[in-house]
């Protein structure tokens, strides 16, 4: 079987720190429920990690539990006055590409847009690290995040979500260019992407969404590297 990586470069111009296997997932869903479903990228090696960002419509906070086998993502889970998100990780065993698995909420909601991308070349025993904040605004602005590790070649993971009708993405935070993926499912748009940075610390620009103001939820990942 032929893996088929997307490999950063380093500050230095070298090839380094966790790398992205194939492509990423979106996968949208507008049926009022408790459970909402993610797909999973189609190659999942053995000592992978795949990380899932997931957003929901919702009035205030909506916990959510992780698809059996992931945790959440420390820092990641926060809500907006409309939207609510949290992130997850697990490192695969290889049976995982192209399956489904179910993020469980507290209470029924519609709409939602998931993201999940599959990592090589991480540090397997350092879990993903995450900060998260909300707003409102045309500009959706991950927080800054200062990973318990100190500085290292990692990757740096950018995503939003917000609760507004078919308004989609329209611009990404500066050097986060790396898979970039985004959805719309009626009324929640949901976008991410990452970069590889050498740093102790990222703060990333601001996503965009075509000038209009929303209620977003925002959060900053990092992936240590092996």
């Amino acid at each position: 079987m032929r893996i088929w990586q997307m490999l950063l470069m380093g500050d230095d111009g070298v090839t380094v720190g966790p790398s992205i296997v194939g492509t990423p997932v979106v996968t949208t869903g507008t049926t009022s429920s408790t459970t909402k479903s993610v797909t999973l990228p189609a190659t999942v090696p053995a000592g992978s990690r795949i990380v899932i960002e997931i957003s929901v419509s919702s009035g205030g906070t909506n916990t959510m539990t992780a698809p059996s086998g992931f945790s959440v993502i420390s820092g990641a889970a926060q809500a907006s006055a409309t939207c609510n998100g949290s992130a997850f990780y697990k490192d695969a065993d290889g049976s995982e590409g192209g399956t489904s698995v179910t993020v469980t909420l507290a209470s029924a909601t519609t709409s939602h847009v998931a993201i999940a991308y599959c990592v090589t070349g991480h540090d397997a025993a350092t879990p993903p690290e995450a900060a998260s904040t909300t707003g409102t605004s045309t500009t959706p602005n991950p927080p800054s995040l200062t990973p318990s590790w100190g500085s290292a070649e990692n990757l740096w993971f950018a995503a939003y979500g917000s609760r507004i009708n078919t308004t989609a993405v329209s611009g990404y935070p500066t050097n986060y260019t790396v898979s970039q993926a985004s959805g719309v499912a009626n009324i929640v748009s949901n976008a991410m992407a990452a970069r590889l940075l050498t740093a102790s610390s990222e703060d990333p620009a601001t996503f965009a969404v075509g000038g209009v103001s929303v209620n977003w939820y925002a959060v900053t990942i990092a992936v240590k590297p092996a």
